[in-house]
Order: C-alpha cells, then structure tokens, then sequence
C-alpha cells in the first residue's frame, strides 16, 4: 500500500470531500458530527476535505460549537430551506449573515461559507419561474449583506432542461453552481448511470475547455457562471457498489470524478453522444484496474488526462461531492491500494 497517493490521483481529490455527518443514513447529532470533523483534520487524510456541512436552522448551534473548538479550516456549507419561498430565502440570508458575523469574529482561521438550496418543484417547471425564483434569491442574499464563496442550486437530472439552464448574473461575491442528487435512502433516489452520463456530458460540452485559449471564458447556455457542479448522497465508496436491502447501485465517487475530468477533457473532440457514451462506461466500471493514477496524469483504459486538466476541471468545473461519512470512502481506497 502507498505511503502516499499517486500525484494524479491526490490532484483529483484534494479538497472534494464535504463532510455531511448530520445527514442520513449517519443523521449525528452536530456535537458529534463537529467532534468527527475534528477527528478528520488530524488524520494523515484530511487533505481530501473541502468543508463542514450544516442546516442553516442550526448555525446557530454551529457557532457555539465553534466558539468551543475552531476547527483547523474554517471552511463551511449551509443547507438551506428545500423549496423556500421568497420569505424563506430572506430567512435563511438573516441566518447566513449572523452566522458569519459572529464566526468571522472569533480567533482562528479565515472563514469560508457556501450555500445550498433545492429550488421548489415549480421552480424547475420552465425558465420564467426559475429566473423569478434566481431574482428572489439573489435579491435575498444581496440584502442581507452574505459574504458567501459559493452558491449550489440542486437541480434534477435532466440533461435536456441543463443545456438551456441560465444561471442568474451575482448580485454578491459568490459564484453559482449546480447540485446533483445520487442518491439516498430509497432505491429511487439513485439516478441511473445512463442520467448521470448525460447530465455529465451535458455540463461538460457547456464548459468546453478547447475555448478556454488565453484564458477566455466559454460561451454557453449556463450564463453569469461557468457550469460548475457538485453531487452529493450515495458517494461512500469509490468504484460501484450493489446495495442488497434498497436493490439498487451506489454511484462510485472515482467513477464520477474521473468521468467528470475525462468528459471535460474530451468536450472540444468528441460529439454529444460520444461524450455521453464515454461518460457512462467510466460510470459503469467496477474493474479497479481500468483505473491508473501516476505522477502525471489519469487514466480510464486509453482515456488519459494530465495534472493540469485535473486541476482545471477541479477548480472550475467539478467542486466536490457530500458524503455523511469520512471514514468509508477512506478505507475504501486504502483496500484499493490508492492510499
């Protein structure tokens, strides 16, 4: 087993990992869950972590467990009000806003704060009542003053409905980013790989690093941001997994990764439905071997991409996944021999 992970492979996951441990199936209470971050930041693996994931009702109750014991990155990601309402949305701002006020203030490291927040159904139903729905949450967070990093709207997976998705101009200091399910506590919150690939491919054709010359940025559908996106649930475990009691197939958080950088790489080459094809066999692979990671890039069979690809897509493309447990994907990896 290597000491140390493949450069490649480190280059993939650093900072990707947000820990989750408040949500199901764990479902800690914070104390415990804050105690586990702690726990992660001393081990020889806490470079895989991005930030700490809370419901925004209980920042409150996240600031004294900060005051108590300031964790080594102060890195967090509130989980707003599902299907809020313009009331709602300005709820949650106040509560973002007084969340940071009182953290920023307290000794220890510099703070970032993210938002998430799934958008009511109607909302998705067609583009007037998204842009309505974007302007009252924007409006939300520019009036309560929220210095947010980042801002992720789940969304379905529909890869028809993404490519004409316009993501609204920031009235703040945040950037926009997309949030998918993969899955939960029932075998139907699992999208099927062929959804994920094309959603996948979708995002990446969007992004099209072959017109990122010179530092330009991409022209398409998803305007006021690059198309970044996020996953979250059902990511424990790096390769593909069946689950026996909920019949049905966890996603593999390196298929994802790997199939997000591969896609991305490809997007300037290959047409739609090649890059979806790539896409869902990366997804589907549960052959460890078709995997390599070295000093100088990945690869999926003859499908490589270099450090500097991984790193482009990771910075702003692919953010990262949620996973409410830390220590699975860990050992996972370690049975691989990855880690």
């Amino acid at each position: 087993m290597p000491a140390q992970p493949a450069v490649s492979l480190r280059t993939l996951l650093q900072g990707s990992l947000d820990y989750a441990g408040m949500f199901p199936p764990a479902k800690l209470p914070l104390d415990a869950a804050w105690a586990k971050y702690h726990e992660a930041w001393a081990s020889p693996h806490r470079w895989l972590l991005r930030s700490f994931v809370c419901p925004v009702g209980q920042l409150d109750e996240l600031t004294q467990q900060w005051a108590a014991a300031p964790a080594p990155l102060g890195r967090f990601s509130a989980i707003g009000t599902a299907d809020a309402d313009a009331v709602r949305l300005r709820e949650d701002a106040a509560l973002l806003a007084a969340f940071y006020e009182r953290v920023a203030t307290e000794a220890g490291p510099a703070i970032e704060l993210a938002y998430e927040i799934r958008p009511p159904a109607d909302a998705t139903a067609d583009t007037a009542a998204w842009a309505t729905w974007c302007q009252a949450l924007n409006e939300a967070l520019c009036q309560a003053e929220v210095p947010l990093a980042d801002v992720f709207l789940e969304v379905p997976l529909h890869a028809h409905w993404l490519a004409t998705l316009a993501l609204p101009a920031s009235g703040g200091s945040w950037s926009w980013g997309l949030k998918f399910r993969t899955g939960g506590t029932t075998a139907d919150a699992f999208p099927t790989a062929a959804a994920l690939a094309a959603a996948i491919a979708a995002l990446a054709a969007a992004w099209a690093p072959a017109k990122l010359q010179q530092g330009s940025r991409p022209q398409n559908a998803l305007s006021g941001s690059w198309p970044r996106y996020k996953a979250t649930a059902g990511l424990h475990h790096p390769l593909p997994r069946d689950v026996a009691e909920l019949g049905c197939t966890m996603h593999g958080f390196i298929n994802l990764m790997t199939a997000a950088v591969l896609a991305a790489s490809a997007a300037g080459s290959l047409k739609s439905s090649d890059l979806q094809s790539l896409a869902l066999a990366i997804l589907q692979q549960r052959d460890s071997s078709a995997f390599r990671f070295d000093a100088r890039q990945l690869c999926w069979r003859d499908q490589c991409a270099a450090l500097t690809t991984i790193a482009r897509v990771r910075r702003s493309h692919f953010i990262g996944f949620g996973s409410c447990s830390f220590d699975e994907p860990i050992e996972d990896l370690q049975s691989l021999g990855w880690i």
